[in-house]
């Protein structure tokens, strides 16, 4: 039986955080190549970011995390996720991978504080060989016009905490968490040293509603918690989410 890894696909690595809807079709080609080979051994679940998608949009009508929204730009942002979604899932296509784009809205609900997962779609699809893609998007909560914008990685700790798979990658377009005093990568992270390694993290200038690199780390950690280990890494080089499967080259490692 395949082992199950949950891969995010950092919105920084696909796409230009900087130009609204600029999608890096290079690295996604990359990345698409790199999941044909390792399926062959793996499963995968697959999570995107919003990157220069639903990022943008947020900061354009000056969102806040959660609160309340016109119908108008709810749908715009939803939108936006769901172009992403199509590229990312023509681009796998074309390498031959079966790729199932499960919408994030029908799959997560809120009621109050309470965030909710409805899992069978997720587990149907895998039972069917194909490969569920989720993503960071705008989720509704039953009071009317109520929204609140769950990130790729928040969806990451859920899957982790459900489905319990072997391993949890974030992929960025970095080698992993820098060390801003030295430059070079930090290479292992105890979960329980999380909050002392935040404090190193440098803030993006690219707008990210979701919480950034600090954010990301705090859900690696809960997940590494799980006694699932967690790789960050590079997924914009050539072989770079091949390489953090196999634990080859510059990653870092949280445990």
């Amino acid at each position: 039986m395949k082992s199950l890894i949950i891969t995010k696909l950092g919105g920084s690595a696909i796409t230009n955080k900087h130009i609204p809807f600029f999608a890096k079709k290079d690295v996604l080609k990359n990345v698409a190549r790199d999941i044909s080979i390792l399926m062959e051994q793996y499963k995968f679940i697959i999570v995107h970011g919003g990157g220069s998608y639903g990022h943008f949009i947020v900061k354009k009508n000056k969102l806040k995390k959660k609160g309340y929204a016109n119908p108008l730009v709810i749908s715009e942002i939803n939108q936006a996720m769901l172009t992403l979604s199509n590229i990312i899932s023509a681009t796998f296509l074309e390498k031959g991978i079966p790729l199932f784009t499960l919408h994030t809205p029908s799959i997560l609900s809120l009621e109050g504080k309470k965030l909710k997962m409805h899992l069978r779609p997720i587990e149907y699809a895998l039972n069917s060989n194909l490969m569920p893609m989720l993503s960071g998007n705008i989720v509704l909560d039953k009071e009317k016009n109520r929204y609140a914008i769950i990130s790729g990685d928040v969806i990451m700790k859920l899957l982790a905490k459900i489905l319990k798979p072997k391993l949890a990658i974030f992929g960025l377009n970095v080698d992993g968490l820098i060390d801003p005093k030295s430059g070079k990568v930090i290479r292992q992270i105890k979960w329980q040293e999380t909050l002392k390694f935040t404090n190193l993290i440098m803030k993006t200038q690219a707008p990210d509603i979701t919480g950034g690199m600090k954010f990301k780390l705090l859900q690696a950690a809960k997940i590494a918690q799980l006694g699932i280990e967690v790789r960050i890494g590079n997924i914009t080089k050539e072989r770079g989410l091949y390489n953090l499967v196999a634990g080859k080259g510059i990653f870092t490692k949280i445990t």
